[in-house]
């Protein structure tokens, strides 16, 4: 578990040294046709004149500042991860347009990784429902797009466009649906040059948290009833730890003959 939380925290403190060596020029801009700014870097505007991490950091202090859940907060910090995602194994096959396209469903990227890194559902789905909120507050609000950046407005584009009616009902319809918008306006708000922030590391047990209780969770078809079998519950009374494992496991799993 700690290693997943160790690469989480490292994919961003890369990105930041790739700032530091390389930061954007004062008063860079991008044209609405010239995709989702400095791709390279992690983010989809170069106008945002602080670095990626920093960015992170804004978005998860206002959801601190907010007092929401531990999960949100997470997923505030880690709402743009899928801007920081390996490239597609044939990458040697993208054009420049490819790889801007790819990056610009970067809340599909990030969630997919979050789910395969063992983060819950929910925190994959917040992390998603980030831009879903962008495309719906495009249909919703009529000075919206006009407000958007030329980077936000070139990946609206490949995100979907604003939403339809139908699919605006069906996105007001989901649970969490407040904190997808929540979640954008942290977003847009995570702009703020030179501001004094807690280390991203100081989230580490929070991540930490968040991916144990994915962890634990029953995910897309099986559950830990498939992940612990008879001679793992064995092993683990041997070593002494199966009392520690038996809150987290469900009652079909219990198993009297092994005297948990």
């Amino acid at each position: 578990m700690d290693q997943v939380v160790d690469r989480v925290i490292a994919l961003y403190m890369d990105n930041q040294r790739a700032y530091d060596d390389n930061p954007p020029s004062p008063g860079t801009t991008v044209g609405e046709e010239d995709g989702p700014g400095d791709a390279g870097r992690g983010y989809e505007d170069v106008n945002l004149a602080i670095s990626f991490i920093d960015h992170a950091l804004q978005a998860a202090q206002q959801a601190v500042q907010a007092q929401v859940d531990e999960e949100t907060v997470v997923a505030a910090l880690l709402h743009d991860i899928g801007w920081l995602a390996p490239k597609p194994k044939d990458a040697t096959k993208l054009t420049s347009a490819d790889e801007k396209i790819f990056l610009a469903k970067h809340d599909q990227v990030g969630a997919s990784m979050l789910r395969q890194l063992g983060f819950t559902e929910r925190l994959a789905r917040l992390v998603e429902g980030h831009v879903q909120a962008k495309r719906y507050l495009t249909f919703k609000e009529a000075d919206y797009y006009e407000n958007l950046s030329a980077g936000s407005k070139f990946t609206l584009k490949h995100q979907g466009g604003p939403m339809s009616a139908s699919e605006a009902s069906a996105f007001e319809a989901e649970d969490d649906f407040p904190l997808y918008c929540l979640m954008r306006r942290w977003d847009e708000a995570a702009k703020i040059p030179d501001m004094k922030l807690p280390a991203f590391d100081s989230y580490r047990a929070a991540i930490r948290r968040c991916l144990s209780a994915g962890l634990w969770q029953p995910r897309r078809g099986y559950d830990v009833n498939d992940l612990l079998t008879e001679s793992d519950l064995q092993s683990f009374q041997n070593q002494g730890a199966a009392t520690a494992l038996e809150p987290h496991l469900p009652i079909s799993t219990a198993r009297p003959s092994l005297n948990l």
